[in-house]
């Protein structure tokens, strides 16, 4: 089969939707043999915190994680407000490598403590991202804590996040990676044109091109035995 085929757009889903890019990894994944052996695909996660493509592999549960070629954002938490204050409400890596930083040095989005419909130039140069440097193992770190091992990132290839359960020979999810601290818009665009946020988060971003190379990929390169 002609690998081009994998990577052109649908026509009824399009190529740039994330789900769309779970659905080929694991239709691949259903196709393949590992040393003589399948893969069982369980229904793949969607959005949420479960791992995107869970996979049985004789007795072995592998988790694969999917990221688009132009995906930059490996794990993202919702700040909420408590007390006045932006906070992380759950422990876990985010909230470590957040440390004691304060976003926007205490100061407050309007959209937090009112109902507001757009997002003025002024208010949006003060809420500018905030980005920090991290760990270069910190994604890795974050995906194995979800229970995936590989990460498989379109038009690269395959990594692990810390084990490479299955033997095959490829690189750990390491690169460059920054903590960003960014307001989020998720309402539709008003007539005039604007749309104020709804929420704070932070991302650990990467960029794809920093990772190592990796000579596994699902659809052209795969160790069948």
């Amino acid at each position: 089969m002609d690998i081009r085929r994998f990577f052109e757009p649908s026509r009824r889903t399009p190529f740039g939707s994330g789900q769309a890019f779970e659905r080929q990894v694991a239709e691949r994944l259903r196709t393949l043999m590992y040393r003589r052996m399948p893969f069982t695909v369980a229904p793949i996660a969607g959005a949420g915190d479960g791992t995107d493509v869970p996979t049985t592999w004789t007795s072995l549960a592998v988790g694969w994680e999917c990221k688009r070629r132009n995906a930059f954002e490996a794990g993202s938490r919702k700040m909420t407000l408590v007390d006045g204050r932006l906070v992380l409400p759950e422990d876990g890596l985010h909230k470590i490598l957040l440390g004691e930083v304060v976003p926007f040095e205490g100061a407050l989005p309007t959209f937090l403590t009112e109902c507001v419909q757009s997002w003025t130039p002024e208010e949006a140069a003060r809420f500018r991202d905030i980005r920090l440097p991290v760990d270069s193992g910190a994604a890795a770190q974050y995906y194995a804590a979800k229970g995936t091992h590989y990460i498989v990132v379109e038009g690269r290839g395959v990594y692990h996040t810390g084990e490479d359960i299955l033997g095959l020979g490829v690189p750990m999810f390491l690169c460059p990676l920054t903590l960003r601290i960014r307001t989020s818009k998720h309402k539709r665009k008003l007539p005039d044109g604007t749309r104020a946020p709804t929420d704070v988060v932070v991302d650990i971003n990467y960029k794809a091109r920093s990772l190592p190379p990796t000579p596994v990929c699902i659809f052209s390169s795969f160790p069948e035995e």
